[in-house]
């Protein structure tokens, strides 16, 4: 299989749009992790291509091939979408390295840059307020399952806050990782899904303590946004901030951030008038820090 398997891939080292090539294949024990294919091979290039994707048979055995540029690798980095494919760039056996760009791109996904690490903890930090703020809701409506679901949600983003501040990435079996560098968060997850209270009680109690972590991650979580704020003095309009490119990886999120920060102090939100009697902008600029 195996010299039929290079002829595969061998069309893209030839190319000058090519910086890498890797390997993964699958274990009896994860084979969802390669999407249940034998072989994976990643082939990371420098132009996006309208074909990304391709399937192979290679005697007898199954082939994908994903074309993905450094670019798409770094947004999902920093979203957390595609984690999987994060995850084979890691642990993938290296084939074709030019420049030792797969060498380059793995050390900067391990030790993120300090901008890196910002927006992705924004990114994290803005989806732990969402999930919790939308359980908190649901749990006042007494829908106590679909709370469950959203408090689960946060706290997996509050694990990947708590391991993207250690200046790791958080992989996809997060928990194993969280254990290790935040117990209490570990201890919480344990609390919620393997608790002996009933379900009620386990919501309430839990709601307390990510209430805790959120404020407690405050100043770290809203760094990223109030840097973007102080680039220039003055307010902001609502329209004016979701216009930054810096923040639209977490743009569908921004403006329950901005109400939460608002809330508790971070921002100040003021009204300015309209052309309307009773009717007034809402402005929002930094609080002295």
């Amino acid at each position: 299989m195996e010299e039929k398997f290079q002829h595969i891939y061998k069309e893209f080292e030839n190319s000058p749009d090519t910086l890498g090539i890797l390997s993964v294949r699958k274990k009896e024990t994860q084979e969802s992790f390669t999407d249940f294919f034998d072989v994976i091979v990643v082939v990371i290039v420098k132009m996006e291509t309208q074909t990304n994707v391709k399937h192979y048979d290679c005697d007898g055995r199954s082939v994908a091939l994903h074309l993905v540029t450094e670019k798409e690798i770094f947004h999902w980095m920093i979203t957390g979408a595609n984690r999987k494919v994060i995850e084979w760039v890691f642990k993938g056996r290296i084939l074709f390295n030019r420049n030792e760009a797969v060498t380059s791109l793995r050390e900067r996904l391990n030790n993120f840059h300090a901008v890196d690490q910002e927006q992705k903890i924004g990114v994290e930090f803005a989806k732990l307020i969402r999930y919790f703020e939308d359980g908190k809701s649901l749990y006042n409506g007494l829908n106590f399952l679909d709370a469950f679901h959203h408090f689960l949600r946060a706290l997996q983003h509050l694990a990947r806050l708590n391991i993207i501040e250690q200046g790791r990435y958080p992989e996809i079996t997060v928990w194993e990782q969280v254990r290790d560098i935040e117990p209490e968060t570990y201890k919480l997850y344990q609390e919620l899904v393997l608790g002996e209270e009933p379900l009620e009680k386990r919501l309430e109690l839990l709601m307390i303590a990510i209430e805790f972590a959120i404020r407690s991650n405050l100043k770290i979580g809203s760094v990223h946004l109030l840097t973007v704020m102080e680039k220039r003095t003055g307010s902001w309009t609502f329209e004016e901030l979701a216009g930054q490119r810096e923040v639209q990886e977490y743009i569908i999120d921004l403006e329950v951030v901005i109400a939460y920060l608002a809330d508790h102090g971070v921002i100040e939100k003021f009204e300015k008038d309209s052309s309307t009697p009773g009717v007034s902008y809402l402005n929002y600029h930094l609080q002295e820090r």
